[in-house]
């Protein structure tokens, strides 16, 4: 290459007449010279790593006038440089290459060198050089608890990741029949406002350092958010049956209220003697330990400290029948007092004829029934004789006075 970027090639004689091609000419020995004016070449082209990749960046010269460039590469090692990309196109000034085929532990060079209409090159006045590291990511997050709200899942896991000096954040990710980056965070926390109710969600999150260099994935947490209801008024069975029963809906369009004796009840609301009874129905179970907790789900604006009980014990549960789970403390926080955990009842009556199990949660007893008072929500008609007729344990109208 000559000094001032002429093209130096053979040209071709015709019956001693020099052809000229395009911008190119012949000298009388021979020698193609190009008549064009050498391409600015680029400016502040600079080079880093992140994540397995190094991007090569640079800007375009005041004269710039459409041409490409061309990068050429090396390992410190190696004697001669490469040619690894040519860029024909730029955004807004700024021109960008990424390189991913390079090695952990291995140092590059690199230039840029813009390429005239005639191939002319003009390389830029500097190289740039790289060390690309031995990948060391964090620790893998752990303990992913993936809480179901009301359309929305808020997610947390351990903070062992930050013990790696270079720790910079973490990604999570939904997991279906593809894997989706759901978003990044810089704390152990995140809610998915995106989630709609009656839909399964499975979660994984990783760990990244200040590099890029990422984690494996923490095991998988799964959730399905479901309307959370304030206010519903649920009624004695023997008052109101078709108003007794409550269940958790998946959706809105499933109301929680249903009766007493619908198959698919979570549970129903029923008054005897010894005060207020939710008693599970054909899906349900009660625990038979108490669980002290202090909401009902712990989440986004949870005070301090925060304790709920997420998932369902695997042993200990009161059978009769065999059916699935209603928590205790899921059972009080309906009745607004989430932190009073409560004890399985051992002579609940539920309202069959002769009918005694132990299978109910008590939530009050008959002097709250009394300062509650007839009509009022969840214990209406609280002073009814008929609440204790025959069928119900006693026929004693003097005992069922001492009700009111």
């Amino acid at each position: 290459m000559f000094g001032h970027g002429y093209a130096v090639g053979t040209c071709a004689r015709c019956l001693g007449v020099c052809l000229l091609l395009g911008t190119l000419a012949c000298d009388e020995d021979g020698v193609l010279l190009s008549l064009d004016d050498p391409p600015a070449p680029p400016r502040a082209v600079d080079a880093h790593y992140f994540a397995g990749v190094v991007t090569v960046t640079w800007t375009l010269a005041a004269g710039w006038d459409g041409e490409s460039f061309r990068v050429y590469s090396r390992r410190i090692t190696d004697p001669d440089y490469f040619l690894i990309a040519e860029v024909t196109s730029c955004a807004e000034g700024v021109c960008e290459y990424r390189d991913a085929n390079v090695a952990a532990g291995v140092t590059y060079e690199y230039y840029v060198a813009a390429v005239g209409a005639s191939g002319l090159e003009t390389p830029s006045s500097h190289l740039v050089e790289v060390a690309v590291p031995m990948p060391d990511p964090p620790s893998v997050p752990v303990a992913v608890l993936a809480t179901a709200l009301d359309g929305s899942v808020f997610l947390t896991w351990s903070d062992d990741a930050r013990a790696t000096a270079d720790f910079s954040h973490y990604r999570v990710y939904l997991e279906g029949e593809e894997t989706f980056l759901l978003g990044e965070t810089d704390s152990e926390g995140f809610l998915d406002l995106r989630a709609s109710n009656g839909e399964t969600y499975r979660y994984f999150v990783s760990a990244l350092d200040d590099q890029g260099h990422e984690s494996g994935g923490s095991p998988v947490a799964s959730a399905t958010p479901r309307p959370d209801y304030h206010g519903e008024l649920i009624y004695s069975y023997l008052d109101a049956p078709s108003s007794s029963g409550f269940r958790f809906p998946l959706n809105e369009q499933e109301g929680p209220i249903v009766h007493g004796d619908a198959a698919d009840r979570h549970f129903r609301f029923e008054q005897d003697r010894s005060g207020w009874w939710l008693v599970p129905g054909p899906a349900a179970e009660i625990h038979s330990r108490v669980f002290s907790t202090s909401q009902l789900k712990c989440g986004p604006g949870s005070d301090a400290g925060c304790i709920d009980v997420t998932s369902a014990p695997a042993g200990g549960l009161h059978q009769p029948g065999g059916r699935g789970t209603v928590r205790d403390h899921l059972c009080a926080s309906l009745l607004g007092d989430g932190r009073t955990p409560l004890r399985r009842g051992a002579d609940y009556q539920p309202g069959i004829p002769g009918g005694w199990r132990g299978d109910g949660v008590r939530l009050g007893s008959p002097a709250a029934a009394r300062q509650r008072g007839p009509g009022a929500p969840g214990a209406r008609g609280g002073c009814s004789q008929r609440h204790l007729t025959p069928d119900r344990g006693t026929s004693d109208p003097a005992e069922a006075g001492r009700l009111c």
